[in-house]
Formats: C-alpha cells, sequence, structure tokens
C-alpha cells in the first residue's frame, strides 16, 4: 500500500471521488487506474487535539491494513470522526467494510 501525503491529492480526492459517512469515519473511493491501493488519512481538529488525531489515525491506518490491503488497486482516503476515538474496534472494522461494499455497488449486507 502506497501513501497519500500530498495536500493536492486530498484536495483531488474531495472532489473526484465518490465517499460515504459512518459513525467513525468517512471513506472516499476513487477507483482510478492504480497500480497498488493508495491510502490517505486525514483528521480535523474537530477530532480533539494532537494526541486525540494521532490515536485516531493510528486506529485507521491499522483499519487499513487489516481491509484495504485486501481490495484492488484503487485510492481511498479516511477521514477521521469524533466518535473514531470511542467506538469499539470491530464496530469500526464492520463500518468500513460496509462502507466500501455501498461505495463499489454491492448489495448485499451482513
Amino acid at each position: 500500500m502506497k501513501t497519500l501525503t500530498k495536500r493536492a491529492h486530498f484536495v483531488d480526492m474531495q472532489k473526484n471521488a465518490q465517499s460515504f459517512v459512518t459513525p467513525g469515519l468517512i471513506v472516499q473511493y476513487a477507483p482510478q487506474g492504480q497500480e497498488a491501493v493508495v491510502v490517505g488519512y486525514t483528521a480535523s481538529r474537530k477530532v480533539g487535539g494532537a494526541v486525540q488525531r494521532n490515536f485516531a489515525k493510528r486506529r485507521m491506518r491499522h483499519l487499513a491494513r487489516l481491509v484495504l490491503a485486501q481490495q484492488d488497486p484503487a485510492c481511498y482516503v479516511l477521514i477521521a470522526r469524533k466518535d473514531c476515538l470511542t467506538l469499539p474496534f470491530d464496530r469500526l472494522h464492520r463500518d468500513l467494510q460496509w462502507a466500501l461494499r455501498r461505495l463499489k455497488g454491492e448489495k448485499k449486507d451482513v
């Protein structure tokens, strides 16, 4: 997996990607012609101070290793929401999988 680091890439994703909102995070998805899975992580000050934002990003990176590494090559951005700090990890895991199914147009539920 590659990581998005440049602000321009995040802005481009915001303009062109599909997004889906869950209680703990927002998932943006762009099925571009990528060679690998590309992931960006962000947490605004609405999430909390620096310690809380870093904790939320660590949780999202772990989610990406579990879920996104197995996906087809595409570009993803995970945006932390306030509940990302307090929701159980298994709930965030299910929410991310559910959001990906919705973004990719799959209709079956878990």
